[in-house]
């Protein structure tokens, strides 16, 4: 079992945890949320980082068809930043970016060199576009949930009073 904690855990876009330990069995599934106001003791044996915990990074493209992708496009915002393209949305669909790889290396590089995009986004909307929302249309039991089993991903050097991403922003997985 571990125990893994950061100022924010990022569960689903209405569900943003402080003071929260997440606690992980031996086989990776999500066996508790410990909210730390209610505990008596400090929780053993937790690390904890600085950023925001969230679930794993997902391509659709690595995942799914040009046609199924195109479908969602009626009901999301899709973003492809594999493509190189011009990146803007207008409507309140919700956001969904695939940077068309799950290695981390390569997504730092994408956030690097459009960091002036991310920078003008709600982090919250980013995270969401690249976590949440694939996830959910993949139905992937890999949320931060009880009984899922996530690929916990750490966001680094966030603007926490400002919501937004900043050009030194990385990711690791944990």
């Amino acid at each position: 079992m571990k125990r893994l904690s950061s100022q924010l855990i990022f569960c689903s876009p209405e569900q943003v945890l402080r003071n929260t330990v997440v606690e992980i069995n031996n086989d990776g599934v999500v066996s508790r949320l410990i909210d730390l106001q209610h505990q008596q003791t400090e929780t053993a044996h937790t690390l904890f980082f600085d950023g925001l915990i969230s679930a794993g990074i997902v391509s659709l493209k690595s995942e799914i068809s040009d046609r199924e992708i195109n479908a969602i496009k009626k009901d999301y915002n899709y973003i492809d930043l594999s493509a190189n393209t011009n990146i803007s949305f207008t409507s309140n669909e919700p956001l969904i970016i695939d940077f068309g790889t799950k290695d981390y290396h390569l997504i730092n590089k994408i956030l690097s060199e459009n960091s002036s995009f991310f920078q003008s986004v709600n982090m919250y909307k980013i995270i969401s576009g690249c976590t949440y929302y694939p996830l959910a249309l993949l139905n992937k039991r890999e949320q931060i949930r009880i009984l899922d089993q996530p690929q916990l991903t750490l966001w680094q050097n966030l603007d926490f009073a400002n919501k937004h991403l900043l050009a030194q922003t990385r990711i690791k997985q944990l």
